[in-house]
């Protein structure tokens, strides 16, 4: 395929890059070299520790990514960002002890993820094919195809190579690829970094980056919101967790949200919280919240707690990752 034709391609939308949700980030890095179609998927992910950059500051989207870089971003993508501990042994001879992708390498050959490494060797640093990566990610993900899915709809689905079939029409019901504008899906083309950030981009959309914390998204609910303030009569000041109430705080039904989350709040309105969301610990509980309803401590008097009445809002239940 000439270098054209490949650069029109990579514009027009490949490897799905419209399936990034949407969400907020307090803090974010972003690169100099990205720009574009890409750039959400490639700033979310690099938020994540799934991608990274180089010494010279830069994203380089267009360098061939290689198996072993491939081997790595998936497995921080289905490891909340985190890295294996070193291997006990070399897990292929040539992958070294002290290869910095080691420690994945051997993660992923125990799990089964390198189907297309016939030989005794990975060939760490060979460009990884369209096919090799999405089986490598389908793989880590345990994403099995729907019965009777097939590749037809792609005039070169005769090229997938049988042991990447299944992950290939994985990958493509679960929205992870979607082929070219011309009806190809391309499974021996190498895959650069963009497209690698596309393809990733779905996981690393269940990941919030808050003040410079990561967490992993575990749920998202829609509840009801009510909020409260230790001016208002009868209200103390102290939680269910014996903690000071204050801004930051929240009550709800343990049976439903744990005591002890952390959770993200969206979708409110009022003076006595930040806009555009808030970062909440669960601490406190109350006799009228039950089920999918939250109370929010709010800044300010008594009166900004009434103000706030009945919303709708949206809370993703958080894991901390580091």
């Amino acid at each position: 395929m000439d270098v054209h034709r490949r650069a029109t391609l990579a514009a027009l939308a490949i490897f799905g890059c419209a399936a990034i949700a949407a969400q907020p980030l307090a803090s974010a890095s972003g690169f100099a070299d990205v720009a574009g179609w890409v750039a959400p998927a490639v700033t979310r992910l690099a938020a994540a520790h799934i991608v990274s950059g180089f010494p010279d500051g830069m994203f380089h989207p267009d360098w061939p990514v290689t198996r072993a870089e491939m081997v790595v971003m998936a497995f921080r993508a289905t490891h909340a960002g985190s890295d294996a501990g070193a291997p006990d042994q070399d897990p292929y001879p040539d992958v070294p002890l002290t290869a910095w992708y080691a420690g994945d390498v051997a993660a992923a050959r125990s799990g089964g993820w390198l189907p297309f490494v016939t030989g005794a060797t990975l060939a760490p640093d060979q460009p990884v094919t369209r096919e090799e990566a999405v089986t490598i990610l389908m793989e880590a993900l345990d994403r099995a195809p729907a019965p009777g899915g097939d590749l037809s709809r792609f005039r070169d689905a005769g090229q997938v190579d049988p042991w990447a079939l299944g992950p290939m029409v994985a990958a493509v019901e679960g929205g992870y690829i979607h082929g070219y504008p011309d009806g190809t899906i391309e499974p021996k083309m190498p895959l650069d970094r963009a497209d690698a950030a596309a393809l990733l981009a779905p996981l690393g959309s269940s990941v919030l980056v808050v003040d410079g914390h990561t967490y992993r998204v575990d749920q998202t609910l829609r509840m009801q919101a009510t909020a409260y303030n230790s001016n208002e009569p009868g209200v103390g000041t102290t939680t269910a967790t014996d903690t000071l109430a204050r801004v930051g705080e929240v009550a709800v039904d343990p049976s439903v949200i744990p005591l002890g989350s952390w959770l993200w709040v969206t979708g409110y309105s009022t003076p006595g919280l930040p806009a555009g969301g808030i970062l909440e610990h669960a601490e406190d509980t109350g006799g009228a919240i039950v089920g999918n309803r939250i109370d929010l401590y709010v800044g300010g008097s008594g009166t900004a707690s009434d103000a706030f009445g009945y919303q709708n809002v949206q809370v993703q239940v958080l894991t901390l990752v580091h």
